[in-house]
């Protein structure tokens, strides 16, 4: 008969010693030594060796221990690089920081989800909802916005969890949001009156949250009523009409001064314009009379509102001596005033508001710059390129604009020679 031999392996004694010191069974996990066997050396304790040398066996599982440490923290660095690249991707999409923003693109979320899609195999949902900042409900709602369920048909409706609308809650709920007889009561009346009948009772938001996701219809038909482009009123030449008008302006120390000016509505041209401390009447009757007479203009119409600036005495004298013919903007016609105005805001907007203006003097010096630039150098949309100066002064447009056709022929053909070139 013949007998098996068994082998028994033998450990190195500092094996042992390290082992019994430190508790840990599974300190050399790599040498694949039994647990029983790790444990017995645990329970006998640390064995007295007579060595050649001493040998400090604390050290060999300290170093063991940090071994696993490293490779953890390593382990946590890596997950730590991957949310920094998710993050410092969404915020190249988003431009802002994710937990404070609401108001989120349709294409921003699918490029959110699929970078995070993209890590969920390294990473837990926990942890990418804890460093990116985005919850897991939002997430759901995202989800939901991208990829939203299809209109299921009454009759496979089941409830997904014990806390959900009942078959008979949910058609209940449909037929009182489809229903033409509630046509015009809004949702929360809805809700209220599905309350006080005793037909349903759930919170709001699940009326809400339902008529989404099953994307129930009020039984409403909106008529689109036709545009209206509306055209102002139009002169057919220059000093046929004339608009004025006053604004406040201030400058840096908190001074106020009004700017009042005269515009021609054919041209778009500032015919006349005065800052003064005050609005009284005699300064709008002299930057009338001064305007007709320094561009010699006869019995113009004149459109003002009805500032006292406007309706007094001095301008009444000038009405009686026909100097002018006055129309009160929405009381003489239906038309408002808008030509001075949007002048006004352009001056404002484009010019004034980025300047430092400490006095009067500053004031008037760019005020004068502005419309000097206005009437006489700024092609206007309005007038097909041509300056204010231009059509008042009645220049033909032909002259201006025959070259332009031949000259982008030019430049194209230029564009094609020189791409060829390279």
């Amino acid at each position: 008969m013949i007998s098996a031999t068994r082998i028994n392996t033998k450990y190195d004694h500092r094996i042992k010693q390290a082992i019994a010191y430190s508790g840990d069974i599974n300190l050399f996990s790599d040498l694949e030594i039994p647990a029983s066997t790790s444990k017995d050396w645990v329970k006998k304790g640390i064995p007295k060796v007579v060595e050649l040398r001493p040998f400090n066996y604390s050290n060999v599982a300290k170093e063991l221990q940090l071994k696993k440490r490293i490779e953890r923290l390593e382990s946590k660095i890596k997950d730590l690089q991957e949310i920094i690249t998710i993050k410092d991707s969404i915020y190249k999409e988003l431009k802002v920081d994710i937990s404070k923003i609401k108001n989120v693109k349709i294409e921003q979320k699918e490029n959110i989800i699929s970078l995070i899609d993209g890590n969920k195999t390294t990473l837990s949902q926990k942890k990418l909802s804890i460093f990116t900042g985005i919850s897991k409900s939002r997430l759901y709602r995202w989800r939901k916005d991208i990829e939203p369920e299809k209109v299921l048909e009454t009759k496979v409706y089941k409830q997904k969890h014990s806390s959900s609308l009942t078959h008979n809650e949910f058609l209940t709920m449909k037929h009182l949001y489809e229903n033409k007889k509630f046509s015009h009561y809004p949702v929360k009346s809805l809700y209220f009156y599905s309350k006080r009948k005793n037909l349903l009772h759930c919170s709001l938001g699940t009326w809400y949250k339902y008529s989404k996701l099953y994307k129930f219809e009020r039984p409403r038909n909106k008529i689109q009523f036709p545009k209206q482009n509306l055209i102002g009123i139009q002169a057919l030449s220059p000093n046929e009409l004339l608009h004025i008008d006053i604004t406040i302006l201030k400058i840096l120390n908190g001074t106020i001064f009004y700017l009042q000016a005269l515009i021609d509505n054919h041209s778009n041209y500032i015919v006349g314009w005065s800052i003064e401390k005050n609005k009284k009447a005699i300064n709008t009757s002299r930057l009338i009379q001064n305007s007709i007479s320094n561009y010699k203009i006869s019995n113009p119409y004149i459109m003002m509102d009805r500032g006292s600036e406007n309706l007094n005495h001095c301008v009444d004298q000038l009405v009686k001596k026909k100097a002018f013919i006055r129309i009160v903007a929405r009381r003489d016609v239906h038309f408002s005033n808008s030509k001075i105005e949007t002048f006004f805001r352009s001056l404002k907007s484009n010019h004034l508001k980025h300047k430092y203006m400490w006095s009067k003097k500053d004031l008037i010096n760019e005020v004068t710059f502005y419309i000097n630039e206005y009437n006489n150098h700024v092609p206007h949309s309005a007038l097909n390129g041509l300056t204010p100066s231009e059509v008042y002064k009645e220049k033909s447009i032909s002259k201006i604009t025959h070259s332009w056709p031949k000259r982008k022929m030019e430049a194209i053909e230029n564009r094609r020679v020189e791409y060829w070139s390279y």
